[in-house]
């Protein structure tokens, strides 16, 4: 008698186990349209979007080499796309015209934007116009006036917007995402004058070695804070431009400039220009 109750709740518990069994596997069927398939939770997208307090944090604030932290114009934009494919379709004109002999009008305007059919990530319209102006007053003594205009419209990654640092606008400010934006507009002013004419070292001589000083001043703006707004920067500095005539072969142009940031108290280091180059303070 014990053997077969013992036997009897064995196939119960049993019977009790394969019930169990058939109500998961039917509970899985309903979860997938096959018991071969695996039903696998959807994989979580990558979201760019971060939280406004992180990006605030670890993007739009940055440290400047003079220990102080700075915050970009926009602190509130915190959706901004930093990663993703793209393209680039560039449209260029550059030109020049000379009214009179000492006085030349120049321009460079382009547009770019990326092609959707062939794919990107990023929707947006930039452009930038240059109009610059050289007025001669002497023998290798002129005056060179550039204006620039820069702006985008639709939604750029962090790394196509305008920089207002850099040795081809303000030469004063290292280039840093808190110096950049959607919006910028920016004047360069430069006099340069000879400083030797005699050549040097026989066979290879030195030529239309100049001294230069210069001011620049600009602003960077975007949908965040108005123009009006936004902080007025200004620098002035100097320089020497070097060309150097090997056999009369080829010409190699050689400059340097140092450029002091005025009346701002977060940038205080002059910034050092080698070929073009900024390579910091």
């Amino acid at each position: 008698k014990k053997r077969e109750s013992a036997a009897g709740e064995t196939m119960r518990g049993t019977e009790s186990l394969e019930g169990d069994k058939k109500e998961s596997l039917e509970g899985d069927k309903k979860d997938c349209p096959s018991i071969r398939t695996n039903c696998r939770p959807p994989a979580t997208a990558r979201v760019y979007n971060r939280d406004k307090d992180a990006d605030r944090s670890n993007v739009n604030v940055n440290s400047n080499k003079n220990g102080n932290n700075t915050t970009r114009n926009n602190p509130d934009n915190s959706d901004v796309i930093e990663t993703g494919e793209s393209n680039t379709f560039l449209l260029e004109h550059t030109g020049a015209v000379s009214p009179i002999d000492s006085y030349q009008i120049n321009w460079n305007i382009w547009n770019e934007q990326p092609s959707l059919e062939i794919g990107s990530d990023f929707s947006y319209v930039r452009w930038q116009a240059k109009l610059g102006q050289i007025l001669r007053v002497g023998h290798r003594k002129w005056f060179e006036f550039d204006i620039i205009h820069a702006s985008t419209s639709g939604e750029s990654p962090l790394q196509k917007k305008f920089q207002l640092g850099s040795p081809a606008v303000l030469r004063g400010y290292p280039q840093q995402t808190n110096l950049s934006d959607d919006n910028l507009l920016a004047s360069r002013l430069n006099f340069k004058f000879p400083l030797i004419t005699k050549p040097l070292w026989g066979m290879m001589s030195a030529f239309k070695i100049q001294g230069t000083v210069f001011y620049d001043q600009g602003k960077i703006w975007s949908k965040n804070i108005s123009y009006e707004k936004a902080k007025h920067l200004e620098n002035a500095g100097m320089g020497i431009e070097w060309t150097l005539d090997t056999a009369s072969l080829f010409q190699v142009p050689l400059k340097i400039e140092v450029a002091f940031p005025l009346n701002d108290p977060d940038y205080k280091k002059p910034q050092f220009i080698l070929l073009g180059v900024l390579t910091g303070s």
